[in-house]
């Protein structure tokens, strides 16, 4: 790659920093729980939207064994962010659900997102109509290149 062209994916880079920089602007970009991974959180929005679920379900959405899923469940019972309990109809099983706790953090993720939606929305509304226009082309070539790329991990 040369130069000239990692020098502008690096403005490019440090623009859109600069300009989604969460203290400056006085929000937070998913700094709701710093503690937790993406995965954990993932595993919230998941149970979010299926609960409740059992740990072998929870495990092949997250594409893990159940060992893994079932340390990722203790970990988020022990922050009280789910809860576990036997399943009815099989005491073999365990399932989970959010827990109050939980639904906060989820709540405020999608807070956050709501936020940072509206910044972008903001943002864009200042720039002239015909720059507007062109960085919505470059952003749709963008996105069709992050659609070739993961057609290729397929």
């Amino acid at each position: 790659m040369s130069t000239d062209l990692e020098a502008c994916v690096d403005r490019v880079v440090a623009s859109f920093r600069r300009a989604f920089a969460p203290r400056k602007h006085g929000w937070r970009l998913l700094e709701v729980r710093p503690d937790l991974t993406m995965t954990q959180l993932r595993v919230l929005m998941i149970l979010t939207d299926r609960e409740p679920m059992t740990i072998g379900a929870l495990g092949e959405h997250l594409a893990v064994g159940d060992s893994a899923a079932s340390r990722l469940v203790e970990r988020l019972v022990s922050e009280r962010l789910v809860e576990r309990a036997d399943d009815p109809a099989d005491r073999r099983r365990a399932l989970v659900r959010v827990a109050v706790l939980g639904r906060d953090v989820i709540d405020q993720v999608h807070r956050d997102r709501r936020e940072m939606h509206d910044r972008l929305r903001h943002l864009l509304r200042q720039l002239p109509p015909r720059e507007l226009a062109q960085l919505g082309e470059i952003m749709a070539m963008l996105a069709d290149a992050a659609d070739a790329e993961a057609g290729e991990c397929d």
